[in-house]
């Protein structure tokens, strides 16, 4: 195995780094805004490419209508753009399941043509998550996945014989645990662990992510004044919670969740009184939260107060609504949240394929990077990093790096089906510019796991 390994390592030594830019025009890049608008003349929703470094913008889709009431839009590295639930008529009249591509374009996801469809979440290997939104709100409230061939199926209750019926507002995948980390506010929920606020659940998923493997955790948060606007991952691997208020003044809106324990603490309190949604902002460093009258875009670091940064934008960012509902206006790339869109690695002892991550900081001074892939067996694991992709045969797997090949430092053996590094950037020689990840370990059936990259800042 180990000549092998050279082999491929010599094969790949031609490639060349690569590096990504906010081009607005172009293929994505990672930390880009995706912020939703209203044509202040017909009224049409329109959404915007927004670059958070210098807020120029550009119209990337017009004259569409939601067929979500929240968690309407997430990114799927695997597919290479935006999925959610929408319509634009006459080219596509009735809600469908769609795929924005960075030119505007679109795609057909065929299922569930003409319901509505919220709480969008990418596993990152070819998984959708979402629930069909119950219009008589008394449910039933199915969550569904979509796969990697396209096949609609439904995520069935800890027994495997009775589908989920479960009510969520957002949905995010949390690959270490193989989790869905969902949350419900109580103004339009029927499932919440008390009604005096939103709550937090993480929904436990089989191996082969099929049923719920387990008992479904919750915590409740904060109070009922808050509506819980979106969910997005910090860099020490916690969320970010973005909520919106009733109320005026200085309050909590931002908040940080343990995935693994729900535990929640405050992050920051933005002065706004209504927050369109947030995020955090890996170009910058910061959370970025859509104000509401005025519309703007706020950038926060943990502990701030008040009315933030705010980033000038040329667009328009009129979103015509109070903003106090749990729809959310505002998403972000995510290239390097452990993406699976190249290299697709073979189903390995733990009956599913592993899939490879990051949390932490991509600052190399910073030097606070960990690595992740699940679920992997209980066995020897090695990290590998390039500074370019490839596609190459090795062992009972494919290497996916190429441009030189180096292993992140000593191994260890995997334990809980995770396999988890934190190395140190600067011994490893990582400059600033696109990197690619790979988790290598021994297995019969398949061996190594995707490849994920990393774009580091100075």
């Amino acid at each position: 195995m180990i000549a092998q390994l050279r082999a491929a390592l010599l094969a790949s030594a031609a490639l060349t780094l690569a590096s990504s830019t906010f081009a607005q025009t172009g293929p994505w890049a990672d930390g880009e805004l995706l912020v939703q608008s209203v044509n202040s003349g017909n009224g049409a929703s329109v959404l915007y490419r927004i670059d958070p470094t210098t807020g120029h913008g550009v119209e990337l889709l017009s004259g569409f209508a939601w067929g979500s009431t929240w968690g309407r839009l997430t990114f799927d590295t695997y597919r290479g753009g935006f999925v959610g639930c929408f319509s634009i008529a006459p080219s596509s009249p009735g809600y469908k399941i769609q795929l924005i591509r960075h030119d505007g374009s679109r795609q057909h996801l065929p299922g569930f043509e003409g319901k509505m469809l919220d709480a969008f979440c990418s596993a990152g290997d070819g998984r959708i998550f979402f629930q069909e939104h119950s219009m008589t709100g008394v449910g039933p409230w199915y969550i569904r996945y979509l796969d990697a061939q396209g096949a609609i199926h439904t995520l069935m209750d800890a027994s495997g014989t009775a589908p989920l019926d479960f009510q969520v507002e957002h949905m995010v995948w949390h690959a270490p645990t193989n989790s869905l980390i969902a949350t419900t506010s109580p103004w339009w929920s029927t499932h919440h662990c008390v009604a005096s606020g939103p709550s937090a659940f993480r929904i436990p998923l089989s191996v082969d992510g099929t049923k719920v493997a387990g008992v479904i955790d919750c915590a409740s948060f904060l109070t009922n004044v808050h509506e819980v606007m979106s969910m997005d991952y910090l860099p020490n691997g916690n969320l970010l919670v973005t909520t919106s208020t009733g109320s005026i003044g200085a309050i909590n809106r931002l908040g940080e969740l343990n995935p693994v324990t729900l535990a929640f603490t405050v992050w920051g309190n933005p002065g706004p009184i209504d927050l369109n949604g947030g995020l955090w902002c890996s170009a910058l460093g910061k959370a970025i939260v859509l104000g509401d009258a005025p519309d703007e875009l706020l950038a926060y670091s943990a502990g701030q107060s008040g009315g933030g940064s705010q980033i000038l934008t040329d667009v328009s960012l009129n979103n015509g609504s109070s903003g106090f509902s749990p729809g959310e206006s505002i998403w972000e790339t995510k290239l390097t949240g452990g993406d699976g869109n190249y290299c697709t690695p073979h189903v390995n002892s733990t009956g599913a394929a592993a899939h490879m991550s990051f949390v932490g900081s991509k600052s190399i001074s910073q030097n606070a990077l960990t690595l992740q892939a699940s679920p992997v067996p209980n066995s020897p694991f090695l990290f590998l990093c390039a500074p370019a992709k490839a596609a190459l045969p090795f062992g009972n797997g494919t290497l996916c790096l190429g441009g030189g090949v180096h292993r992140v430092q000593p191994g260890g053996v995997s334990s809980g089906q995770l396999a988890s590094v934190s190395p140190n950037l600067g011994a490893l020689g990582i400059t600033p510019g696109t990197w690619q990840f790979q988790c290598w370990f021994r297995d019969l059936p398949g061996g190594g796991a995707h490849a994920t990259q990393i774009t580091f800042t100075p």
